[in-house]
């Protein structure tokens, strides 16, 4: 039997990983703005950190607040807001509802 693995070809991880947020973007030829779909707990616990990475990679960014299901009008609601914003990617922040519906809505806006 076939086993097939997929990851990301660069990983991040640690204490302070947020912080390189941005400039993995750059790293990786994103350039825009980001939108970033968070939940609220993560939102207070991040946002300071998302401001400095963010300023300090000269890359502008704009946050939705995750409704908490990740549904299709949750799915829309995020890529609307996306498109009002002009984002050129999309960040999760959270929990995985919150990461399935980034996933969702930066699939919809191929």
């Amino acid at each position: 039997m076939l086993k097939v693995f997929c990851a990301p070809a660069r990983y991040v991880q640690g204490r302070d990983a947020t912080m390189a947020l941005a400039s993995e973007l750059a790293r990786l030829g994103i350039a825009g703005k980001a939108l970033i779909i968070a939940s609220p707990t993560a939102r207070k616990a991040l946002e300071p950190v998302w401001s400095e990475t963010f300023q300090a990679a000269g890359l502008d960014y704009a946050i939705l607040d995750f409704g908490g299901e990740c549904s299709f009008a949750e799915i829309s609601r995020g890529s609307e807001e996306a498109r009002r914003v002009s984002a050129s990617s999309i960040v999760g922040a959270g929990g995985g509802k919150t990461l399935d519906a980034a996933r969702a809505v930066a699939a919809e806006l191929e």
